[in-house]
């Protein structure tokens, strides 16, 4: 099983590069090259970061592949470049407007609401990282380097949003929908992200 899961981690970065290396060739007009090296893991992720993709969807493509990066190059890997790990989820949560969500949480449609949740790059990357059904993921859990809760902490500043400064009520209005857009794949202790969204009230 280690070993065929390997094999599944391998070819899932060799086509991570591929459909990098064909937005990156669609944005400039030119050919995708099908004798190009094999980018080490780490270059691979930096190059996800890069941009250059063509819009703002293949950048959100980009940002993701970077994620499923993480998740076939293994726990190594991850413990090794936690802090660019961070980035990522810090990045993640910089690419949604979280007020327009947190209106949509009020309006009353739950079925839409869930479903702009699940489309957010957070909810995404979160599927890739701790949901367990997912085919591919080398080694050991993220929660061993990285665990949900430390992921809202990040996603929390990435947006600017601390419960000990700024407009209390305003940071309880985004932080609800980034806690259940993270919450779709990933546990996270609720009792004490509540107690976070009181003190950003008072």
């Amino acid at each position: 099983v280690d070993e065929i899961v390997s094999i599944d981690a391998a070819l899932d970065l060799a086509s991570i590069q591929s459909g990098l290396s064909r937005r990156r060739n669609e944005s400039r007009g030119g050919p995708v090259d099908p004798m190009e090296v094999p980018l080490p893991p780490l270059r691979l992720v930096e190059a996800c970061l890069e941009g250059g993709g063509a819009g703002a969807r293949a950048d959100e493509d980009d940002l993701l592949d970077a994620f499923a990066v993480f998740a076939s190059s293994g726990g190594a890997f991850r413990l090794a470049n936690k802090s660019l790990l961070e980035a990522c989820w810090q990045r993640a949560g910089g690419a949604t407007d979280w007020e327009v969500l947190g209106e949509l949480r009020g309006a009353g449609s739950d079925a839409a609401y869930v479903r702009a949740l699940g489309a957010t790059p957070v909810a995404r990357a979160a599927r890739r990282c701790y949901d367990g059904s997912y085919a591919v993921r080398l080694g050991p859990p993220f929660e061993q380097v990285l665990t949900p809760r430390g992921v809202l902490e990040l996603l929390k500043e990435a947006i600017g949003c601390k419960s000990s400064e700024g407009d209390g009520a305003a940071d309880a209005f985004m932080l609800h929908p980034i806690r259940e857009a993270l919450g779709l794949f990933a546990s996270i202790d609720l009792q004490s992200t509540r107690e976070d969204e009181d003190d950003a009230m008072a």
